[in-house]
């Protein structure tokens, strides 16, 4: 990216950071209750009308008839179309893959939605195994943020940055999903190791590969470039002796 993006010589940068001091019990208290009550009007918005449209996408089909089956309803269609994408890291229910489509909005939901299509937890371990769960959450933590945060990059750098953060980190998430799932039926389930899986991780050796190659080639360039200059350093101790001579 040095190279493409972010072409041309680097500008030193110097940044001085405040005193740290120990924060009152006000503000403890006063962050403490902005971060419980952003998740509770996130719980009672987001997740909660992403409930409902799933429990009705569930109970309905196209015709809009009741199912007595959810495998015949609207939602089993629509996540039957992703859900092979997934084959590969050991959870292809079309359950699991709704879940994480409705984490796009919110990444509290998928735990809502899971428990709302499998409607208990034996119902869930019995139609997942312990290494595609792990996978599972591997996939969870990495792959693309809530719809606000993509509005916030969307806001700061452009729409095609935007999009470029929420594709490149589902490429990353089942990436490292597959390797995690790979890893784990090379070593302990050799019968179940198939294609998609063989070939997620050649895919992700070979992007590790590449990755450490650009970053050795970048690393002497960036730091012969970045390193701040001496009229910087001394431009930013004087700073620092004025602040102190007008505090004292």
């Amino acid at each position: 990216m040095r190279s493409t993006m972010f072409s041309g010589e680097a500008v030193p940068f110097v940044m001085e950071l405040p005193n740290y001091r120990m924060p009152s019990a006000r503000n403890v208290a006063q962050m403490l209750w902005e971060k419980a009550k952003d998740f509770l009007e996130r719980a009672f918005t987001i997740i909660f009308l992403a409930t409902i449209v799933i429990w009705f996408l569930q109970t309905f089909d196209f015709g809009l008839n009741v199912v007595a089956d959810s495998q015949d309803s609207m939602l089993a269609v629509v996540a039957g179309w992703i859900a092979p994408v997934f084959a590969p890291l050991g959870f292809d229910d079309w359950r699991i893959s709704t879940a994480l489509v409705t984490g796009v909005m919110a990444k509290e939901s998928v735990v809502s939605t899971l428990s709302v299509l499998f409607g208990s937890t034996a119902t869930l371990v019995a139609a997942i195994t312990p290494l595609a769960a792990l996978g599972l959450l591997v996939f969870c933590l990495l792959y693309t943020p809530c719809v606000a945060a993509i509005a916030s990059v969307k806001r700061e750098l452009g729409g095609k940055w935007a999009a470029g953060v929420v594709i490149g980190q589902c490429v990353i998430a089942w990436l490292m999903a597959g390797l995690v799932y790979g890893m784990g039926v090379a070593v302990y389930m050799m019968d179940k190791l198939n294609i998609g899986t063989v070939l997620v991780f050649l895919l992700l050796v070979i992007a590790v590969f590449f990755a450490v190659r650009a970053i050795q080639k970048e690393r002497p360039a960036a730091a012969a470039g970045t390193a701040p200059t001496a009229p910087a350093l001394a431009q930013s101790r004087n700073r620092k002796t004025k602040h102190k001579k007008n505090r004292a």
